[in-house]
């Protein structure tokens, strides 16, 4: 399969400014390893693999998309050659930040699903024993032995 990129990019190369090739074979190395990952998902219809996706990596799927549209936007306005505008900079910057602040949140989210769950009788026995409250269980317990 590489050989088959190596040899479109070699075919291609009179096209290429030199220096190029090298980073043109990397980057439809890159392209046919990712159709390669994503067949499996894109065999099936959207709706139906994002709905057996839990909650958590419907989330992940979304940041994914909105992140590569934004990272696709970009590269389409740098390879225009066209002056960009500042005001669109100033957007995408925002854009970008929004986007990072929703991973980190996502992060968090994911780190609580995985933290192990609190023993909250125990806890409270605790909190209890340190405040000196005592329950009716430990009054009569107290009260039944013998001195």
């Amino acid at each position: 399969m590489d050989d088959d990129v190596g040899q479109q990019v070699q075919r291609k190369n009179d096209e290429f400014p030199p220096g190029m090739a090298p980073k043109m074979l990397s980057l439809l190395k890159s392209v046919t390893t990712l159709k390669q990952d994503l067949k499996s998902l894109l065999a099936q219809p959207y709706h139906e693999a994002f709905s057996k996706l839990s909650p958590l990596e419907r989330a992940k799927v979304g940041m994914m998309e909105i992140y590569t549209i934004n990272s696709l936007f970009w590269v389409l306005m740098k390879a225009s050659g066209e002056e960009m505008d500042e005001t669109l900079r100033d957007d995408y910057k925002v854009e970008m930040g929004r986007l990072r602040d929703t991973q980190g949140r996502l992060a968090e989210v994911e780190a609580r699903a995985q933290r192990p769950a609190t023993d909250t009788r125990a806890a409270a026995r605790f909190i209890r024993q340190g405040l000196g409250i005592t329950t009716k269980e430990e009054v009569t317990d107290t009260a039944e032995e013998p001195s």
